[in-house]
């Protein structure tokens, strides 16, 4: 389960019809490319979708609020993975559960991100992200919009390791031991 991206810098909205990107592995042939097409088409709300196998990223337009969400568990429901990326957040004045509650609602709004754990005791916010979807400036901003303050930590870990910094240039997943292109080497086929 991983990877979504909102286009460099610039974070979709919900509701606002946006497309985001996601980055999905282990495709390996224009079969795998149409599967997973196919698989997005299915996703209620989407209007168009664009799979690129040598980038191994998707393009998805939404005629509605994106629901990234559904986009991961129709890539992985196809066979494919979308790798995800988790952020720790300092979260500071939150005095109760109902705070950490609305911090939490308003971190799962946020295209991209799926997962949010809040704890107001230590003052932190985990977040679970399709890999690339969201920086960890749009996820402090997006609790800033909830009248606390936020900043980041650090990113805590991802699969595979990729720098904090917006952007779009992604690290290949590709193992180097699969078997070479060819007629048969899809094992989805």
């Amino acid at each position: 389960m991983d990877a979504l991206t909102a286009e460099a810098g610039t974070a979709a909205k919900a509701g606002d019809g946006a497309g985001v990107d996601i980055g999905i592995e282990e495709m390996s042939c224009a079969s795998c490319v149409g599967r997973v097409e196919q698989a997005l088409r299915r996703v209620p709300g989407v209007s168009d979708v664009s799979v690129n196998l040598s980038t191994e990223r998707a393009r998805v337009a939404f005629s509605g609020p994106p629901d990234t969400a559904a986009l991961t568990k129709a890539v992985e429901g196809a066979g494919y993975d979308v790798p995800v990326a988790e952020f720790d957040l300092n979260v500071r004045g939150m005095t109760c559960a109902s705070c950490s509650g609305r911090v939490e609602r308003a971190l799962k709004q946020v295209p991209g991100v799926v997962g949010a754990e809040v704890n107001p005791a230590t003052e932190r916010a985990r977040v679970t992200t399709d890999m690339g979807a969201v920086t960890v400036d749009q996820l402090a901003a997006a609790v800033r919009d909830t009248g606390f303050d936020a900043s980041p930590v650090k990113q805590v870990g991802t699969r595979p390791t990729l720098p904090t910094t917006t952007g779009s240039a992604f690290p290949s997943t590709r193992s180097t031991d699969r078997v070479p292109h060819g007629a048969s080497s899809c094992p989805r086929s």
